[in-house]
Formats: structure tokens, sequence, C-alpha cells
């Protein structure tokens, strides 16, 4: 959660939306279809920062390759000392 507040700090602010794989320290309990009963405290690190938390479906390895991609975008356009320069370069 740390990692996130200074993400956040970092660029000025937050996104709207995150997508999560289901680890313990997001997802508390799988419900049935996208249903997730969310950390309490993840919970309220996101109502905090104003995101809505999404959980990657079990099994779906295509939702979390969809998050790995955002990865290498930002790898993508920083620069070589790791300093972000720009989202729009």
């Amino acid at each position: 959660m740390d990692a996130h507040s200074r993400a956040f700090s970092f660029f000025g602010g937050g996104c709207r939306r995150g997508i999560y794989d289901n680890v313990k320290t997001v997802v508390t309990t799988i419900l049935s279809g996208k249903e997730r009963e969310f950390n309490s405290r993840f919970l309220g690190l996101a109502n905090h920062y104003l995101f809505d938390p999404v959980a990657c479906s079990p099994a779906a390895g295509w939702e979390k390759g969809q998050v790995e991609n955002q990865v290498g975008l930002s790898r993508r356009v920083s620069s070589p000392d790791g300093i972000l320069r720009t989202w729009r370069s």
C-alpha cells in the first residue's frame, strides 16, 4: 500500500481504476463471477484515493496480461536513467 501512496504522490494523482490479481493483501474472499470481498485496509486506500479496484478472474491469464502490458508501457516511456519524462511521448 505504501507503493501506491508513493506512486500517486510522484505522479501527482491516482488512477480511476486499478486491476489487481487476487492476492490476500487485496482480496480476502473470491465470490461468484467478478464479485470480491476486498481487504478492508486496501479498500480504505482505494476509498482515500478514489479509485475503483477490480480483481482479475481466477484462471484468466489474459486479464493479468493486460496488467503486465501496462508495466511494459511505463518502461517504454521512461528514460534510461529511470525518470519518467512524459506519458505523451
